[in-house]
C-alpha cells in the first residue's frame, strides 16, 4: 500500500491482488487484496452496512479470510460496482436476532432465528 497526501487529499493505494503461497512456501498464484462485504439488517439493526474489507490469504490451507475494514459505502450498489471493477467478490453475513451482532463465523439456528453463541449461552 502506498500513502501520500496532497494540499487537500489523502490518497491510498491499494494493490488489487497479492501473492499466495502453499504450505511449503512455493508461489501458487495471485488472489484478491480486497473483500466487498455486506452485513444484512435485521429486527434489531434496521439498516444494511456496506464495507470494503482487506482479504487475507490462507494459500497454505487453501482459504481465505477477513482482514481490516479499509472503508465503508452507503449504497449496495456501489459496493458492488466496485468490486466488479477491482474483480472481486462480495461475502455478506447475517446479525444475531437477539442482540444485532454480525455474525461473522459459526452461529446457532433456534426457533427460526440466528443467534450468536453470547446469546446461546445466555439463554441456556
Amino acid at each position: 500500500m502506498t500513502i501520500k497526501t496532497t494540499k487537500n487529499d489523502l490518497i491510498l493505494r491499494i494493490p488489487l491482488r497479492q501473492k499466495s503461497y502453499d504450505a511449503v512456501g512455493s508461489f501458487i498464484g495471485y488472489v484478491p487484496n480486497v473483500v466487498g462485504v455486506i452485513i444484512r439488517k435485521n429486527d434489531i439493526v434496521k439498516e444494511d452496512e456496506y464495507w470494503l474489507y482487506y482479504l487475507i490469504d490462507l494459500g497454505y490451507k487453501n482459504d481465505q479470510q477477513l482482514g481490516a475494514e479499509i472503508i465503508e459505502l452507503y449504497d449496495e450498489k456501489e459496493l458492488k460496482d466496485l468490486c466488479e471493477k477491482a474483480g472481486t467478490v462480495v461475502w455478506e453475513y447475517e446479525r444475531c436476532d437477539i442482540c444485532g451482532k454480525e455474525l461473522w463465523d459459526c452461529f446457532t439456528w433456534k426457533d427460526g432465528k440466528n443467534i450468536c453463541f453470547d446469546c446461546e449461552r445466555k439463554s441456556s
